[in-house]
């Protein structure tokens, strides 16, 4: 299993956090550019992923639950509105990643689960 962050993350950010050894890589490394939602979900289930994405809305919108749903899918969402530059990103994901990782671990898929900055991970 790996985390794996999507196009809405600076790809700088997943370099980091894999250069430190954490499951992590930028789905543009395996995927290209424009990957419609929809077929990244069933991709990130085919290759054992989990999500990372800093789009709140990406699984409210039309048809996105539901794809999310069946593709079987977990994803985590960063919602943090103060970290957006790539250091407060990687800052931010160091110091959340041991309890993700324990959570995509444990949790059964498909799930969307909230990370904010403090407090507790946890769903919508």
């Amino acid at each position: 299993m790996k985390l794996a962050l999507d196009e809405n993350l600076p790809p700088k950010v997943a370099q980091v956090l894999a250069v430190l050894d954490f499951p992590v890589l930028h789905v543009l490394d395996e995927l290209p550019r424009g990957t419609p939602d929809q077929e990244l979900f069933s991709e990130a289930t085919k290759r054992d992923w989990i999500l990372v994405t800093h789009d709140k809305g990406m699984w409210k919108k039309q048809g996105h639950r539901e794809a999310l749903l069946q593709a079987g899918t977990g994803v985590f969402v960063l919602v943090s509105s103060a970290a957006q530059s790539p250091a407060k990103l990687t800052v931010l994901l160091l110091k959340r990643l041991p309890e993700m990782l324990e959570l995509a671990n444990r949790t059964r898929r498909p799930f969307v689960l909230r990370v904010p900055d403090r407090g507790k991970i946890g769903p919508f």
